[in-house]
């Protein structure tokens, strides 16, 4: 781990125990208000490792022996009264300050008061059992308060700082996504998802994940300086964790980071495209097919440049677009960008009609088995599963994983076949051990090897079942020669034929195999030719993100921000407990235990000390939703216990407390453990 990122850690290690020490502030304020004995105040669960004692100073470990020591001298001085009155004259104070060596929680420990043992009172006056029902729900509950209102202040403080956040700005529409199908186009300013200010793009993902996936939701939007109100329906992406999306990503500045860093070995620098080679840190791209860019640095005429050079790119069909960048030298460069197909929503394999292109190796990982064999570039005409023989050729994008995650079932090695320069590469026994989180998921093993689809070469992969092309008996290997008498290069052909066909007009295609040619009738579908119009192209820009400050000079202004965010994430947190446990439309796997919280903390921390700060104000507002969730263990839980308390007259039985207790433990326990265990393998 490098300096910066252990920095960051150990910031972070500071701040969730700043959020713990604070929730647990409420508690001992509140138990000091009401009168009770606090016998200790901690951070952190186990063993201590330093404590400290007014009138006794710091301690390594607990400071109850040295505590006795004192008693015990003084009672040999001649000194009489019980042990506190003894601590009392000697002027060492009752409660002990401690910092244990587990960081993940704390506790205030007060006289007559033990979750695990509700007989653990004390005839003490000063007992917390012995206290009114309403001063102990205000002990209770002090501390989910405290956590509220601390991250109340961590909002604000953050926009008086300044934010600086993604834009609510749409970079690319998916296809086959609801956005796309509801008229959002890139450069689109969101404004309002479900009467909701969108202030940035982490609010408008958010938005959606937690929209109703029952009926469509207004979403406002600014076009060309014009207000408009497109109805939009959330869809559940699989590849986003299964959380309802609309399929938007957010939009970039036409310019290359600053910190951009290219590889220096051969073979990572051979895995970049093109495009990513040829720009240099710093470059700002001023016009897009001769097209003026970067009039003005209006956040109007940023999304507009956005606009207009999606729009070249959307259209190009795959052919080069030509680009005039802007070097921090001050001199310009004329160059080509080629657009490639975009992935679409939901992780839809790409087809026309069902005719899929093959596979072919984008880059291979550092930890591969492949490292060194496989090569960008090269085409896949044949994967095989060692332990079963199970071969598939020609395969397609989803065959490829699908292949791969057999194969890692059985714990077995794959054989692949490519072509590279024109002949045929067998490259046999490759182990599985890398991960490839985003096709396969979290656990899943993978070759650690990124695919992406051979557009150079119009030959078939298996049609996709059941589709028109499997039922005009397109098979796998066959290469397009021409449509409707045209010839066709590529798939970005294939494409732009195929979207300039009109309504039910069967299209005559050329195909050759092994030397032997074949015409094939296909009639497109309306289906087919919505799908295969919503078909969009992206690059390989390395373009940096865009941001804007969300900022005010107002202290009022920036508490009243402050409150408002707080109560969304509250609200958002309900919502998705009701979305995860009754509606399901959010997946139990995507929680986060303490590892995760730690390794996206690391991550957000190291965007800058705004990152940081709105992650913890987050950590604050959930943490006191959870403490305050009616189960047993949590403070919620303690304080349904009081209010039937309140209601009956007299606690709830012993028994009763017990029970309700080891089952909230072994609930929190199995929850624990469950979330460490995706965490993990999020993470491997």
């Amino acid at each position: 781990m490098d300096i910066p990122s252990l920095l960051n850690l150990l910031l972070l290690i500071f701040g969730f125990g700043f959020v713990i020490f604070w929730h647990e502030l409420g508690h001992f304020l509140a138990a000091k208000w009401a009168g009770v004995k606090v016998e200790q105040f901690a951070v952190g669960f186990g063993q201590a490792l330093l404590c400290w004692r007014k009138g006794l100073g710091a301690t390594v470990g607990t400071s109850a022996p040295a505590v006795q020591k004192l008693i015990d001298e003084a009672r040999g001085r001649g000194e009489t009264g019980s042990d506190d009155a003894i601590r009392q004259r000697l002027g060492v104070s009752e409660t002990e300050y401690r910092l244990n060596w587990i960081p993940l929680g704390g506790y205030v420990k007060m006289l007559g008061q033990d979750d695990m043992n509700p007989n653990a009172g004390s005839p003490d006056p000063r007992a917390y059992n012995n206290k009114p029902v309403g001063p102990r729900m205000v002990i209770i509950s002090a501390g989910v308060i405290m956590n509220v209102i601390l991250a109340g202040i961590l909002f604000c403080v953050l926009f008086l700082w300044g934010f600086r956040a993604p834009s609510p700005v749409v970079g690319a529409v998916q296809a086959g996504s609801p956005a796309q199908r509801a008229g959002l186009v890139a450069g689109d300013r969101i404004l309002r998802f479900d009467g909701d200010r969108m202030h940035d793009f982490t609010k408008v993902k958010l938005a959606t994940a937690l929209a109703s996936p029952d009926e469509p939701t207004d979403v406002v939007i600014l076009r060309d300086g014009k207000e408009m109100t497109l109805r939009v329906r959330p869809l559940k992406d699989d590849a986003e964790g299964g959380f309802l999306q609309i399929g938007v990503l957010p939009a970039p500045q036409l310019r290359v980071p600053d910190g951009l860093i290219l590889p220096t070995d051969p073979s990572d620098l051979a895995m970049l495209s093109e495009e990513e080679r040829a720009l240099r840190p710093g470059d700002r791209i001023v016009a897009v097919n001769g097209v003026q860019l970067g009039a003005d640095d209006s956040e109007a005429a940023r999304d507009r440049d956005w606009a207009v050079f999606q729009q070249h790119v959307q259209r190009s069909f795959g052919q080069p677009v030509g680009i005039t960048v802007l070097g921090t030298d001050g001199a310009r460069r004329e160059l080509s960008i080629h657009p490639t197909f975009a992935a679409q929503f939901g992780r839809k394999p790409l087809n026309f009609a069902g005719l899929q292109p093959r596979t072919e190796v984008a880059y291979v990982s550092t930890d591969s088995a492949a490292r060194g064999k496989l090569l960008p570039g090269d085409t896949v005409v044949r994967i095989r599963t060692d332990a079963t023989g199970d071969a598939v050729d020609h395969p397609s994008y989803p065959q490829f994983f699908q292949t791969i995650e057999a194969a890692s079932k059985r714990g077995s090695a794959i054989s692949v076949d490519v072509i590279r320069d024109g002949k045929m590469i067998s490259i046999p026994s490759l182990e599985l051990a890398a991960r490839i989180e985003q096709p396969l998921g979290p656990d899943k093993r993978g070759l650690g090897v990124g695919p992406r689809f051979a557009t150079g070469s119009p030959v078939l992969a298996a049609p996709l079942p059941g589709s028109t092309a499997a039922k005009a008996g397109f098979r796998a290997g066959e290469r397009i020669v021409s449509i409707n008498g045209q010839d066709v290069h590529n798939w970005f052909d294939v494409h732009r034929l195929l979207a300039s066909a009109g309504k039910d007009q069967p299209l005559a295609v050329l195909t050759e195999s092994d030397g032997n040619s074949e015409t094939r009738r296909l009639a497109l579908s309306d289906d087919d030719l919505a799908a295969v119009t919503a078909v969009q192209y992206a690059t390989a820009l390395p373009l940096g993100e865009r941001t804007e400050i969300r900022k005010t000079h107002n202290p009022a202004e920036a508490l009243w921000w402050g409150v408002e965010e707080t109560r969304d994430l509250i609200i958002q947190f309900y919502v998705v407990l009701k979305r995860m446990l009754i509606q399901q439309t959010v997946s139990a796997s995507s929680m986060s235990g303490p590892v995760g919280i730690f390794h996206h903390g690391v991550r957000i921390a190291s965007r800058g000390p705004d990152w940081m700060i709105w992650y913890l104000a987050m950590i604050s507002a959930n943490l006191a939703v959870v403490n305050f969730l009616p189960l047993p263990i949590v403070d919620g839980g303690h304080f349904i216990f009081l209010l039937l308390e309140k209601l009956r007259g007299r606690p709830v039985s012993p028994r009763v407390m017990v029970v309700t207790q080891v089952i909230g433990l072994a609930l929190i326990v199995g929850l624990f453990l469950f979330v460490t265990y995706n965490d993990i393998m999020r993470l491997l």
